[in-house]
């Protein structure tokens, strides 16, 4: 199975405004998760989420492959402690920091995100894959190949 989906995207004031309510009325804690397209955006969104209620915590979505610059903040160590420290001061919310398994080195972009002020890490996020479709000899062979 390959993961190739968007992300459906109303903007902070339409969640707030109608999608925030009812999942505060589903009886479960609700942890949202934003994906920015630049570290202001990822901010200012913990910003703007700190004080609703029912928020449980924030999960700080830096390793989505399926937008634009998605991975930059998961990939970089320097980076996501960055992000993650700057989102600490705007939120008292706990903090979850999602990465992808696709860096060289995945401890090492933990620790930033540790170093910044996460209270969780989740690991891991899309990973890569690719579809090959061909066809050889008049035959359609799909994705691992095969009759």
């Amino acid at each position: 199975m390959l993961n190739s989906i968007g992300l459906d995207n109303d903007g902070i004031e339409a969640f707030v405004a109608h999608h925030l309510p009812y999942l505060g009325g589903v009886g479960s804690p609700i942890i949202v998760s934003v994906a920015g397209r630049n570290h202001a955006e990822f901010v200012e969104m913990c910003r703007r989420l700190d004080p609703e209620p029912g928020v449980a915590a924030i999960e700080l979505n830096i390793s989505c492959p399926n937008v634009s610059h998605g991975v930059d903040f998961g990939a970089d160590a320097k980076m996501c402690e960055r992000l993650v420290s700057d989102a600490r001061k705007v939120c008292s919310r706990p903090i979850i920091a999602k990465l992808t398994p696709n860096v060289t080195n995945i401890a090492e972009i933990a620790r930033g995100a540790e170093a910044g002020g996460a209270d969780c890490i989740s690991l891991i996020n899309t990973c890569l894959g690719m579809a090959i479709d061909c066809v050889v000899a008049g035959r359609y062979w799909a994705i691992a190949g095969g009759p």
